[in-house]
């Protein structure tokens, strides 16, 4: 059994490694969350165990969902030494196979990566083609939606290069589709036509292909991280710091991670303060931190002098559904939104 692991501690990474490669399984480990998903892709992993928290700005169930919706299929094992209700509730509905929390028995593992294994994944269906190739065109490997549509072209499923597919340019294809969304026609009895585009390394590339009828997923999330495409926005997080949300209600701290997530924005959610400080001292890259006024807290302006203590350059907005500016001012936290803010509210108070 493959297995991917996906951690951003080298002791677990290496402790996990040894210990099911001892049980047989052809383990790889990487971490960071964009490796994993280059180097997922290729390796193709029955399983992937991952921590959430990882070094870049993908965490671990963004792998999960990105490698999913190029392999249905695949089983997955989060991690964590902050079992949030968010993170548990988030992890339920990528369905994850097993939450584990840190630290953790190896008994525990190997018992959740055994039954992973032993079933696959179902409820989802792949809704894009991804055709890996080598340097030469050779087709390596292509997923399921691939397959199927290579069934309705005279070639086949079987193909075994990519000019199999379209000829003599399908090199240049490749090379194209790497920088916009292109149309290609392959052979097949009667005219067709796929929407193509790409990612290649030194060794070769992926190439995702949809129907033509399924324009709308050009702009795909998950395309986009899998293919690292850069599409403009309106608005750009422009710092390089990550933002913890503090809210003791669950949709305000979804949609807050969810505006955040949207511009490039790592963003923690925490719903008490224990919680919070652990990400927050986790974390040395949180230096932004969203504060509810209506958190219960016993002594709210001492919990944010905790912060200060632990990071002297944070900068803390409070928040609430009222005007409690003064409120704040008076714990020492000048800056402040009102709460229904919007990500050029925020970036503009952070800037002040």
């Amino acid at each position: 059994m493959r297995i991917l692991i996906a951690d951003d501690e080298e002791r677990y990474r290496d402790y996990l490694r040894a210990s099911l490669a001892e049980h047989g399984h052809e383990v790889s480990t990487v971490d960071t969350g964009r490796v994993a998903i280059d180097h997922g892709v290729r390796f193709r992993p029955h399983v992937l165990v991952t921590d959430w928290m990882l070094h870049d700005h993908i965490h671990g169930l963004r792998v999960l969902n990105v490698l999913r919706a190029v392999d249905p299929s695949l089983q997955a094992i989060v991690i964590t030494g902050f079992p949030s209700t968010d993170l548990q509730r988030d992890a339920r509905h990528s369905g994850v196979y097993r939450f584990i929390e840190k630290p953790f028995e190896l008994e525990e593992m190997i018992e959740a990566v055994n039954g992973a294994g032993a079933t696959k994944h179902s409820g989802q269906i792949a809704l894009f083609g991804v055709i890996e190739v080598d340097s030469v065109g050779h087709i390596v490997n292509m997923n399921c939606k691939s397959r199927e549509m290579l069934g309705r072209i005279s070639v086949g499923p079987e193909a075994q290069r990519l000019d199999e597919l379209f000829g003599a340019d399908a090199i240049t294809h490749l090379v194209e589709a790497n920088e916009r969304w292109i149309r290609g026609h392959p052979t097949a009895d009667e005219p067709i036509e796929w929407l193509m585009r790409s990612k290649t390394w030194p060794d070769g590339g992926i190439l995702v292909v949809l129907p033509s009828t399924s324009e709308s997923l050009q702009g795909d999330p998950l395309i986009e991280t899998l293919l690292e495409i850069d599409r403009p926005r309106p608005v750009r997080w422009p710092f390089d710091d990550r933002v913890l949300v503090i809210d003791d209600v669950r949709e305000v701290r979804s949609l807050c991670a969810q505006l955040l997530e949207q511009v490039g924005c790592v963003c923690y959610k925490a719903e008490n303060e224990e919680l919070a400080l652990k990400l927050f001292r986790a974390d040395e890259k949180l230096g932004v931190v969203i504060l509810d006024y209506e958190m219960s807290v016993d002594d709210l302006g001492g919990f944010a002098e905790q912060l200060v203590s632990i990071r002297p350059d944070v900068k803390i907005v409070g928040t609430s559904a009222e005007d409690d500016r003064r409120a704040f001012k008076s714990m020492g936290i000048e800056r402040y939104l009102d709460k229904g803010w919007q990500i050029a509210d925020l970036i503009s108070v952070v800037e002040s």
